[in-house]
């Protein structure tokens, strides 16, 4: 039995395990494959520029994208996205504490003379997540006659703001308190009475006071 997008976004809400998706239409043609495929490769956004991708007349746009099978096809695929786009509060605390659990020296070899090479071959995909930036920077060292040039590896490792995440995940989960300013309207009666008093205040002029 197929989802329907109320079931689904209830699912998504509730954070529910994702259910199996239906395979692909049998019965669609390689030509209006093809032009899916270019539709939503630049974003579902021309059918008439997918058509033209796809080498087809733009002129059947209309006909092509009204066949039941092409629909079929393409709330499949949106189907897909909205799974992988799913977000719940479960998942985005999991995110938060990709980065806000990362460590740097988990990946860090700590050699003999005391300096550290960085070992990408140990990080996990929880890690992964947590990188902002990564380069890799590749030079030759100048050699001497008793000792040719070798060529380095430097490597920049950057993860994304360990602090924000932290701060996020505690307000997520109620630990901050933060004080709120509340400021309470005035009523039109309350705004005309302190107009009528300031009215009513004496006013100095050159230290003479004037009822």
């Amino acid at each position: 039995m197929v989802e329907t997008r109320v079931e689904r976004r209830s699912r998504m809400l509730l954070g529910l395990p994702v259910p199996e998706l239906p395979p692909s239409i049998a019965v669609l043609s390689e030509p209006h494959r093809r032009v899916i495929d270019a539709w939503f490769a630049n974003g579902c956004r021309s059918r008439r520029g997918a058509m033209i991708e796809a080498g087809m007349s733009p002129s059947s746009t209309h006909s092509v994208f009204i066949r039941p099978e092409v629909k079929k096809e393409i709330d499949r695929r949106r189907d897909r996205l909205d799974y992988r786009a799913a977000v719940t509060a479960e998942r985005i605390e999991q995110e938060l504490a990709k980065i806000a659990f990362a460590s740097l020296g988990d990946l860090l070899e700590i050699q003999e003379d005391g300096s550290a090479w960085i070992d990408m071959s140990a990080i996990t995909e929880d890690q992964k997540s947590a990188l902002a930036e990564y380069n890799v920077e590749t030079y030759k060292e100048l050699g001497n006659d008793d000792e040719p040039g070798r060529e380095v590896k430097k490597a920049k490792i950057k993860f994304h703001d360990k602090k924000a995440a932290l701060d996020s995940l505690a307000r997520i989960r109620g630990m901050f308190k933060d004080k709120l300013e509340v400021s309470v309207g005035l009523t039109l009666s309350d705004k005309v009475q302190q107009a009528r008093m300031r009215l009513a205040e004496p006013k100095i002029i050159e230290g003479e006071i004037i009822p």
